[in-house]
């Protein structure tokens, strides 16, 4: 049996219990399929899009969004007051800046360039 690799996705919702209805835009943080014209995910993980977002887009914030928060909160239980060295900070590290910021840490951001490192502000 072939697998679908993909952990993130797009989609148009075909039936959900309580957070979507048929015919509306989300994106999905899946185990397992997200590559896949039509996948299985839990609607606790799917998210409707604003009007105007663009799948491609969607998909992006999901994948840079969820690993953030998977390796800062879920994997190493980040807390307030602690302090975060994001590498790369400019680029995929955004996420990552938000997300630590909110939980109260103290962000140290690292990038290439004076000008990457405003980006990070």
């Amino acid at each position: 049996m072939a697998s679908l690799a993909g952990r993130h996705g797009w989609w148009t919702a075909k039936a959900s219990p309580n957070t979507t209805r048929p015919g509306q835009r989300v994106t999905c943080y899946c185990n397992l399929g997200g590559f896949a014209e039509e996948t299985i995910g839990s609607a606790d993980n799917c998210f409707v899009l604003a009007e105007g977002v663009r799948y491609e887009v969607a998909s992006v914030i999901v994948l840079a969004y969820g690993t953030s928060w998977h390796a800062l909160l879920d994997h190493t239980g980040l807390v307030a007051a602690e302090t975060v060295l994001v590498l790369g900070a400019a680029a995929g590290g955004l996420a990552a800046i938000d997300i630590a910021k909110t939980a109260g840490a103290r962000v140290i951001a690292a990038a290439s360039s004076q000008e990457k490192l405003d980006i990070c502000k």
